[in-house]
């Protein structure tokens, strides 16, 4: 079968957690503190462990559609989606401010990678030559990332074949008279930040174009930060395996051992014919793609990499100086507005004994409720949000005298504490959590059923949450 774009979820086994994480609120201590017997008919929700698999194709539609053209850097690296406005029109260069060879290569060996997503974009932006300072501390490039979660371990795979090689000569005195005509109008009458809406951050004055393959694994890894690069690159081979029919049923097992959470596999098949690729949506396996790969012409190579001087600001090509220092501020605002809080997430994990279920939003609350009461944690349900954001309600959270605690999208008075914050609706980027009930007690899953537990015997209430991945 032959698919522009496809979603596959693949189901992974539950593991328990370790590490550290900050913690939202301070849980209240177990009322009876002596662990009883585990109840005959307790149940545990899986942990949050499956892999999102998701296959594209984009054409960009060769040189003449890429070099000149704008470029926002907040948004995908490498992505057709990045691309703005045309900001110099190469037809109206001179013959020798512009040139554009034949310049066969490959290379499969482009790896970008971060233990966390900060670590992950500065890595991006030292390729194209934007430093990660303390006097710069804006991050680029944040489009790219695939959670919510700043604490994700990302990595990058990019293979590709080159084809053409074109640049353009960036003296100002080149540049201004080789303006778009839509560009030239609009400098003189919109707004600077219409402007950059419009034309994005920066354009591209030098383009390596071709045919390429883009893969971005990303995972909440559960371990100490110098191991988590080595089990997410174990992680991501794995899901590359399985998508490529070479690993089977083996993936959720491969996964769970690597304390790989909420794990997303995304591949983008640049350039080349997207109808071209295959991909079987019963199977969940990419097939043989040469057929894409041949389809490769000039009017549909893509860029296929990004390194230092291939990127100026728009305002670059301007040549009013009040003009030019107000799109540079406009520039400036639209990078620092595109930044994420650090603590934008916290993990909800769960702990039970099999009598009393708990959940919090902490390694060591998590650890201590484990070691002094012998609620067992069993690893990731989800994530909230630390903070109110767009399209995010609040969860409250109340212990009972038991020791047993429920969540609730309500407040009903004021022993309710707000725990974090899920989503209102349900998307690609949420995990569902079900409440259930073997008649006395609540407990959470994010497994959908009719009925849990080895007698069946815990039921669904019909309450939702929606978790952020993790």
């Amino acid at each position: 079968m032959k698919l522009k774009n496809f979603l596959g979820i693949i189901s992974l086994l539950p593991l328990a957690a370790c590490g550290d994480s900050p913690s939202l609120n301070t849980t209240p201590p177990v009322n009876n503190p002596t662990p009883g017997p585990i109840e005959t008919d307790y149940y545990v929700s899986p942990a949050s462990t499956e892999c999102r698999t998701e296959i594209k194709g984009e054409t960009w539609h060769g040189m003449e559609n890429i070099l000149g053209y704008g470029y926002d850097i907040t948004g995908n690296y490498l992505s057709v989606s990045s691309m703005r406005g045309r900001v110099i029109d190469i037809n109206k260069l001179p013959s020798d401010a512009l040139t554009v060879f034949a310049a066969p290569a490959t290379s499969m060996g482009e790896v970008y990678a971060g233990s966390d997503t900060k670590d992950f974009l500065t890595d991006l932006m030292a390729n194209v030559g934007i430093a990660y300072t303390p006097s710069a501390p804006n991050l680029c490039f944040i489009g790219t990332l695939t959670s919510a979660s700043p604490s994700a371990t990302m990595l990058m795979y990019i293979s590709w074949q080159r084809q053409q090689i074109g640049g353009i000569l960036t003296l100002q005195s080149v540049l201004e008279k080789a303006l778009d005509s839509d560009f030239e109008r609009d400098i003189k009458y919109m707004r600077a930040k219409s402007l950059v809406d419009y034309y994005g951050t920066h354009f591209l004055c030098r383009a390596n174009v071709g045919t390429a393959v883009k893969t971005i694994y990303s995972a909440f890894i559960d371990a100490d930060s110098k191991e988590k690069l080595s089990l997410a690159r174990q992680g991501a081979d794995a899901a590359e395996a399985a998508l490529l029919g070479k690993l089977g049923p083996d993936l959720t097992l491969t996964l769970s051992g690597l304390n790989n959470y909420g794990a997303s596999l995304t591949k983008i098949f640049s350039g080349g014919d997207p109808d071209l690729i295959e991909y079987n949506s019963e199977t969940g396996i990419l097939g043989d793609n040469a057929a894409w790969q041949e389809s490769g012409a000039k009017d549909n190579y893509s860029l296929i990499s990004l390194s230092e001087g291939d990127l100026l600001p728009i305002s670059a090509a301007i040549s009013d100086p009040e003009i030019k220092e107000e799109v540079d501020n406009e520039i400036k605002r639209r990078i620092s507005d595109s930044q994420y809080a650090d603590d934008a997430t916290v993990p909800l994990l769960q702990n039970t004994n099999g009598r009393q279920y708990r959940y919090v939003t902490g390694y060591d609350e998590s650890f201590r409720l484990e070691n002094e009461y012998g609620l067992i944690s069993f690893g990731v349900l989800g994530a909230l949000y630390t903070q109110q954001m767009e399209g995010s309600i609040p969860l409250y959270t109340k212990i009972d005298i038991d020791g047993n605690q429920t969540l609730s999208l309500i407040q009903p008075d004021e022993s309710w504490e707000v725990m974090g914050y899920v989503m209102q609706s349900r998307s690609y980027k949420t995990i569902s959590l079900y409440e259930i009930s073997d008649g006395a007690r609540f407990a959470y899953t994010i497994e959908a059923a009719n009925s849990y537990g080895p007698r069946n015997e815990w039921h669904p209430t019909g309450a939702v949450f929606y978790l952020l991945r993790p």
